[in-house]
């Protein structure tokens, strides 16, 4: 059943963005609503239902797998979809399902932000709830980027080998620049949030900490410690740069898979003191730590992925402490189309001297 109520989050009409005439950044988003067809209501039950037959678990929501009906008698099936579900208990208090409405809203907002502009490379949203819990409902996609990077094939073989992994990095560097021409900034790059179909293409998804550009988080540390850029600790604004500095770390993750991620990651779970995940990000110590890795995985080619120098210069770029020197999406683009040519073109010249090679010997054995 639709409805048209708003969730209470919605900023009034007299809220007016502040702004620190320093940095010339946004400490309050301006007044947000959306289309009350994308607004649906269903019974505790049902959402009871989903939350127990969830695939998945957050520290605020959970995933569940299920379909959307229309409501005539025949129910036929809209569409199959991904449904995440707010964390609430009874005990919950006021400002907890406040937090939770926001961070739905928030989501819901900036997803619909992006399929009004038709973005492709951006996971689309198909419905929200807020009552009787926040839940939002968007396309089903197959697998995550993080699932990909560790699976084989029935040979035992990497299944996202070199030509996939340069398209699904490429496709997320389109998203990156659909969301630039959009104003908007992610917030939260990494592998879990980058989705891929069953053809290897690839959105982006899970918007939850996303916001306008020069938006100021304050003193709150949005993202995921690890892919966080340096800046961002230090100041909280949000910027394209720093969504840039999270694809790079992602992308070194991508290029050094082998039975685990970069090892610097394996340091944070080890790290229980958030604050020393932080001042590690703020003095640049995992940025550097990430270099380290990139020129050791550059060197050893050991996990079937074989990119080129380009593409490694690329990834470099990105990593950078300096925000200004990190690549804007659309160079991205450019440069992994190029390496995407490159190797399809010397994977099949490679392929043309093996089948030369091996009539050769053939020819030998025959003489």
């Amino acid at each position: 059943m639709q409805s048209s109520k708003q969730p209470n989050n919605t900023p009034s009409s007299d809220d007016k963005e502040t702004k620190e005439d320093q940095n010339s950044t946004k400490t309050a988003p301006p007044k947000r609503s959306l289309p009350s067809s994308l607004l649906i209501t269903m019974s505790l039950d049902n959402i009871n239902e989903l939350s127990n037959h969830r695939i998945a678990r957050g520290s605020t929501a959970v995933v569940a797998k299920t379909t959307l009906h229309r409501t005539d008698v025949e129910k036929k099936v809209v569409a199959t979809v991904a449904a995440k579900i707010a964390i609430l208990r009874d005990s919950s208090s006021a400002a907890a399902r406040q937090q939770a409405e926001d961070r739905i809203f928030n989501e819901a907002y900036f997803l619909n932000e992006c399929k009004k502009r038709n973005a492709k490379y951006v996971v689309k949203i198909v419905k929200y709830c807020i009552d009787p819990r926040p839940c939002l409902f968007v396309e089903w996609i197959d697998s995550t980027l993080l699932n990909l990077m560790f699976a084989k094939d029935y040979k035992g073989q990497p299944v996202l080998d070199t030509e996939k992994a340069l398209v699904i990095m490429m496709d997320i560097s389109h998203a990156l620049h659909e969301l630039k021409e959009s104003g908007i900034v992610h917030g939260d790059i990494k592998p879990e949030n980058i989705f891929v179909r069953n053809d290897f293409r690839a959105k982006l998804g899970d918007f939850d900490t996303a916001q306008t550009a020069g938006f100021r988080n304050g003193h709150n540390i949005v993202g995921t410690l690890g892919y966080i850029a340096p800046e961002l600790v230090e100041n909280g604004i949000m910027t394209y740069e720093a969504d840039m500095f999270s694809y790079g770390i992602t992308f070194l993750e991508v290029a050094a898979a082998k039975d685990k991620l970069w090892y610097d990651r394996n340091i944070l779970k080890n790290i229980e003191d958030d604050n020393v995940l932080i001042e590690m990000t703020r003095n640049g110590q995992l940025r550097t730590n990430a270099s380290d890795a990139l020129r050791r995985v550059q060197s050893s080619y050991s996990n079937g992925r074989y990119f080129s120098d380009n593409t490694y210069d690329m990834i470099k770029k990105c990593i950078s402490n300096k925000p200004k020197e990190r690549p804007a999406p659309e160079k991205v683009v450019l440069t992994l189309s190029r390496s995407l040519v490159f190797f399809k073109t010397s994977n099949e010249h490679q392929k043309n001297i093996d089948f030369i090679e091996s009539m050769e010997a053939f020819s030998k054995l025959t003489m």
